[in-house]
């Protein structure tokens, strides 16, 4: 028997190569849906970083994203400040507070994060100078008591 003969498509072979496709397809489903919450956004986490780094506006560079087990459960963003407004001096309160107060709006119309607020989630998010990545420019948390869904 040549190969030829032996690859050559057949019905039997379509149904065989088929199941194999639907097997395969249902196996995934099945472990897709018997995944806990953890470890779903475990795997989101690592699809995330797996882009990352990526800028998000002009000034700002999304650069990981962790999940931490802890109590509250806790999605921890870090990101690289560059160009004009990567100088600690325009870092002041006012600032940053009007950043956090606009992360809280875009953080309760975001239904990717409905889900971990359902859970009480606390987002923190971590912003350092990318002229000089030692230097935290800011940081802040989310919790509860500050959004709702």
């Amino acid at each position: 028997m040549n190969l030829k003969t032996f690859f050559k498509p057949s019905f039997i072979t379509g149904y065989i190569l088929a199941a194999f496709v639907t097997i395969g397809c249902y196996t995934w489903l099945i472990k897709r849906a018997t995944m806990s919450f953890e470890e779903k956004f475990r795997q989101e986490v690592r699809d995330i970083n797996s882009k990352l780094p990526m800028h998000v506006d002009a000034f700002t560079v999304m650069d990981s994203v962790a999940y931490v087990d802890s109590t509250p459960e806790e999605a921890a963003y870090y990101y690289s400040i560059c160009g004009e407004i990567d100088n600690p001096v325009i870092w002041n309160k006012q600032a940053i507070e009007a950043l956090r107060q606009h992360t809280i709006e875009d953080l309760c119309k975001n239904d990717m994060t409905l889900q971990m607020r359902q859970r009480g989630f606390v987002f923190s998010y971590h912003y350092y100078s990318e002229s000089d990545p030692s230097l935290l420019l800011t940081e802040f948390i989310i919790g509860p008591e500050d959004y709702s869904y």
